[in-house]
């Protein structure tokens, strides 16, 4: 969006240190070589508080010299970002926060959902994948593992009050001492991890996600726009010569291995992706916070399986990429959503039965527009796996949003 935004706008990026892609310095560097942004600031990972909330501060005076008169942001509830909104920004500058992930309310809060939406059609009823802690209790007793149980409830115990403690010193201690400011949560925040209204606009891509946010918060101020990737989409009439599906790996970040479960519906819904489309083989896509050995262990239970897979990298967006597959399958992980707005021919299939850390992998996606799925039985509707032409909807950009939300902002309107 910046070549479109620096038309009208002195740009200053800033980011935090957290899921950094490769090249995105060098990126930037030439981007301001260019002038296409003024420039950019990398903040430390925010989890480490004291080093983060000496850096904002440290930059406090150098950014409140530009006065912007504009401030996009992806959220307004994290500490880095209440320092530009409480310590940098003036009263007239207009705030907007975009968010083009699935969203919290939907993925964590799905009765919350239910309720604020009661005349929407919204994906069925999500069953629990979690066992309830009395059964866990039970069963753990039952097996001779009491003492187990209680060393695991001690733990969590001392983990909740190191949170508090943690957070306390974060939002209250530090910014009081540093900047003579404390951060309080707004009533929303740790519902949404996102906004609890403070922001002149809020911006979504899903229509269920602006009118849930909307009742949720109260304000009408928020508003559902083109999807930022689309627009990339070169497949011409929409033929191809790749036999290859991608498959966007997540939700079991960190591991080594993932469990026999897990694997054989991996397996059972790449099986039916492969002989529905006519692929030939799998590519699946590291996670760009992946530590763990278990995409390589899912990719060798699939060759030994008979599967053509390999393990790719995430360094080129999907943006650029997602036209050389015959299109996405996998994981219900938020790159689905950017895989369809990025090719408009690409087949984009979610796995319901694997995605497992939500209680309603579905439902996740609100509308889910332009998003098939593959449900917990294995099975799925007719077509889904064939390319065609998706036609979204016809949507302003963000940009042209911005554009029109700074003027009649200015205005007063």
């Amino acid at each position: 969006m910046i070549s479109e935004l620096c038309e009208n706008f002195v740009i200053v990026v800033f980011l935090t240190e957290y899921s950094t892609p490769p090249g995105l310095i060098d990126l930037l560097g030439k981007l301001k070589k260019e002038g296409a942004v003024e420039d950019f600031i990398i903040a430390p990972f925010s989890g480490d508080i004291l080093k983060s909330h000496l850096f904002m501060k440290s930059k406090i005076h150098d950014l409140k010299k530009y006065d912007f008169d504009f401030w996009l942001s992806t959220g307004e509830v994290h500490v880095q970002e209440r320092y530009i909104s409480d310590c940098i920004l003036s009263d007239q500058c207009v705030s907007v926060c975009m968010s083009n992930n699935i969203t919290y309310l939907f993925m964590y809060h799905e009765s919350m959902v239910r309720k604020l939406l009661p005349e929407f059609q919204l994906p069925g009823e999500g069953e629990t994948n979690r066992e309830s802690i009395l059964k866990r209790y039970l069963r753990k007793t039952m097996q001779g593992e009491f003492f187990v149980l209680a060393r695991i409830a001690l733990g969590q115990r001392v983990l909740t009050i190191y949170k508090k403690l943690r957070m306390v010193c974060d939002r209250f201690i530090l910014p009081f001492f540093l900047v003579g400011r404390v951060f309080s949560p707004g009533p929303y925040d740790q519902i949404t991890n996102f906004s609890s209204g403070r922001a002149d606009a809020l911006i979504f891509f899903d229509e269920l996600e602006v009118e849930a946010h909307k009742r949720l918060l109260g304000t009408p101020n928020v508003y559902v726009a083109q999807y930022p990737s689309q627009g990339n989409c070169r497949c011409g009439l929409g033929s191809t010569n790749s036999t290859t599906i991608l498959s966007p790996l997540s939700g079991f970040e960190q591991l080594n291995k993932i469990s026999s479960e897990a694997l054989s519906l991996f397996y059972r819904d790449f099986n039916i992706a492969l002989l529905e489309a006519n692929a030939k083989s799998i590519h699946l896509r590291v996670h760009p916070d992946e530590r763990g050995e278990w995409p390589w262990y899912l990719r060798d239970y699939l060759v030994d399986r008979g599967m053509d897979v390999s393990v790719v990298s995430c360094e080129r967006p999907i943006r650029e990429i997602m036209c050389d597959y015959m299109g996405m399958a996998g994981f219900a992980s938020a790159a689905l959503r950017d895989a369809r707005f990025s090719c408009e021919y690409a087949f984009v299939i979610g796995f319901e039965g694997v995605s497992k850390v939500f209680k309603n992998p579905k439902f996740v996606f609100a509308n889910s527009e332009g998003i098939s799925w593959i449900d917990k039985a294995g099975k799925y509707e007719d077509g889904i796996f064939v390319r065609k032409k998706y036609t979204s909807h016809g949507r302003q950009s963000v940009p042209g949003l911005l554009i029109e939300l700074s003027k009649t902002k200015k205005k007063g309107v």
